[in-house]
């Protein structure tokens, strides 16, 4: 189970990354309006609140990179980091404003978060990435 959850973190971190590549890439192929929002909208937009949660995400989305790295080194740490960190950032998103995305940057992310998904299930209802990294972690000790 432990090379699953690997494998689907793996899969996890490249569709992260395609999905802000793709971002970017197809910015272009927004109608002129929403390109303009992008640029000025959501700076004019800009209150305290949204900067404070913008903090937090920014925050949150760190340490939980760092917790996906600690899975892939199936590091005990990185099992509750990667849990809390992902609820971290997803909660100030209530106060953030409208965010525009092109669809197929927006599909990438639906299956990046279906593969997040998979993890929590295995994470949390299935204790053999708790045991393999105790068991790696007595290995190591003299």
């Amino acid at each position: 189970m432990d090379q699953t959850i690997r494998k689907l973190v793996c899969l996890y971190l490249f569709l992260g990354i395609a999905t802000v590549f793709a971002s970017f890439a197809f910015e272009s192929s927004l109608p002129i309006s929403l390109q303009e929002y992008q640029t000025n909208g959501i700076v004019e937009s800009m209150t305290g609140i949204t900067g404070v949660a913008y903090m937090i995400v920014t925050i949150a989305a760190v340490i939980h990179l760092i917790s996906s790295v600690g899975l892939l080194l199936t590091k005990l740490w990185a099992k509750n980091w990667f849990i809390y960190s992902a609820i971290s950032a997803i909660l100030p998103c209530f106060f953030i404003e409208a965010y525009v995305d092109n669809g197929i940057a927006y599909s990438i992310d639906q299956l990046c978060m279906l593969v997040g998904g998979m993890i929590f299930a295995l994470l949390i209802f299935n204790s053999s990435y708790t045991e393999a990294a105790l068991n790696k972690t007595l290995k190591r000790t003299p």
